[in-house]
């Protein structure tokens, strides 16, 4: 195998792998791009890429592989451009040990991409029988979740999609700014259910005809006589209402009705017969206008503090620090209080304030930003920008380049499996995720058949969601 991070403890041959991996993604650009190339192009030749790749036989073992391939000619035809590239597809491939039998025939040459680089190179009859063997699983699951399923392929974002349309319409017609969700209520099944409740409270209350917001069914839980019955036709209190609520947000979340310091109208999530009578007779309007207008004070303070000392951001970790006194406090300080030493060398760093108190500053593990205590001085903050600041951006940097590593990754992988959407959990480690969709290329064709346009997760099992999305373990 080829890939970069699986070298993670032979830098030397990490760094050269992940020189020629730049290389050849450059070549395919430039074939990419060719069609916007100027008539006054000087080069009168093609450009050689010397690609160096490391296959990597055991922990210790590696082959060092040399190969030169030429990118397309200036002002070459668009035939001339495609057996070029197949051409040195075939070289590239060959050279790697990989199958090129079906280059000549294919110049979609996005799919190459994914072959070139995570596809292990090792075709032994037993390997292959090994890798068969440990397939039989994920083979038996999908071929049920193939037989059984009664999702379409759109089902995974069919709520999704829903919600966004339904939402919009209900805080249009409210003048609301803003329908959203507490971080409880993130299912979208659970969001579809609750729009669809407000969409036909606000048809029953208002005689406001909501048959076509997003979608012309209600849900099967929901009795259709809601629908139909005559309206009551509050218009007094629909005008009351909408001046309560005008360029406000409404927040469907945990506890009871009430107005949140960040200018939120919050509104019980599971107690919808309560949510006008509430909009309509009891928000404390001058309440929320104020804490309203405190969030966006401090919004603006947060990008002031970030703009003097010369950082990337200097944000607070959730609403709860970002109400607290202290936080103020503190964005005044570092405002009026500060002398900015240090030029532009920090400015990637991220600064985030958390809720701990009487805790040194650190740096953030796996994602290199300073999490500065909200008791935090502005002296400590400072002197942990510029003492811990390069090694946060080093840091944020890396993190950075392994999760575009790992996206490109997951995309090619979608892309030759033939999958609407691949995605992964937050817990896994991109070698772990590097490792499935190795497997996933290497049985592509038993797999297409049961993966095509479906929605993917690589999980910790086996799952179908009530979404559609198919999760699967990462070591299968």
């Amino acid at each position: 195998m080829t890939h970069p991070d699986m070298f993670g403890s032979h830098p030397e041959q990490q760094k050269i792998n992940q020189q020629s991996l730049q290389l050849l993604q450059n070549f395919l650009d430039e074939y990419k791009g060719l069609d916007t190339s100027s008539q006054n192009d000087i080069h009168l030749t093609a450009k050689q890429y010397n690609l160096q790749w490391y296959i990597k036989k055991s922990d210790a073992q590696f082959d060092l592989i040399k190969i030169n391939i030429k990118g397309p000619k200036p002002r070459s035809g668009v035939v001339d451009r495609s057996q070029s590239l197949s051409r040195n597809l075939s070289l590239l491939f060959e050279a790697l040990g990989l199958p090129s039998t079906n280059v000549q025939d294919n110049h979609d040459f996005s799919d190459y991409i994914g072959k070139a680089t995570i596809i292990q190179n090792d075709t032994s009859s037993s390997q292959q029988q090994q890798t068969n063997h440990d397939a039989h699983q994920i083979i038996q699951f999908l071929h049920k979740v193939h037989t059984q399923s009664t999702h379409s392929p759109l089902h995974g974002r069919h709520h999704e999609i829903l919600v966004h349309k339904i939402r919009h319409k209900i805080s249009d017609f409210l003048h609301a700014s803003e329908l959203r969700f507490d971080i409880f209520v993130k299912e979208y099944d659970k969001q579809y259910e609750l729009v669809e409740r407000f969409r036909i409270a606000i048809q029953d209350r208002y005689g406001k005809d909501t048959s076509a917001w997003g979608h012309k069914e209600s849900l099967s839980f929901l009795h259709q006589d809601a629908i139909l019955n005559k309206p009551t036709m509050h218009l007094q209190e629909l005008k009351r209402l909408r001046d309560h609520v005008s360029d406000l947000q409404i927040s469907l979340a945990r506890g009871h009705n009430h107005i949140h310091a960040m200018g939120y109208i919050c509104l019980q999530y599971d107690r919808p017969d309560t949510w006008f009578h509430y909009l309509e007779n009891h928000v404390d309007v001058m309440t929320a206008k104020h804490n309203h207008q405190l969030r966006y004070e401090y919004l603006q303070m947060e990008l002031m503090v970030a703009q003097k000392l010369k950082i990337h951001k200097f944000i607070s970790e959730n609403d709860q620090v970002f109400v607290d006194e202290r936080y103020r406090r503190l964005l005044n300080d570092l405002l009026h209080h500060v002398d900015r030493h240090h030029g532009d060398q920090y400015k990637q760093v991220i600064v985030i304030v958390v809720q701990e108190c009487n805790e040194p500053i650190r740096i953030h593990d796996k994602y290199g930003y300073l999490m500065a205590p909200i008791d935090s001085t502005t002296h400590q903050i400072m002197h942990a920008i510029r003492h811990d600041g390069t090694n946060a951006q080093h840091i944020h940097a890396d993190q950075q380049d392994q999760e575009q590593r790992v996206q490109t990754m997951l995309c090619e992988t979608k892309d030759y499996v033939g999958m609407l959407e691949l995605e992964c959990i937050d817990t896994l480690q991109p070698v772990q995720i590097l490792q499935c969709c190795q497997k996933l290329v290497a049985l592509v064709d038993t797999l297409k058949p049961l993966l095509h346009r479906k929605y993917v997760c690589i999980s910790d099992g086996y799952n179908v969601r009530a979404n559609g999305v198919i999760e699967i373990p990462h070591d299968f």
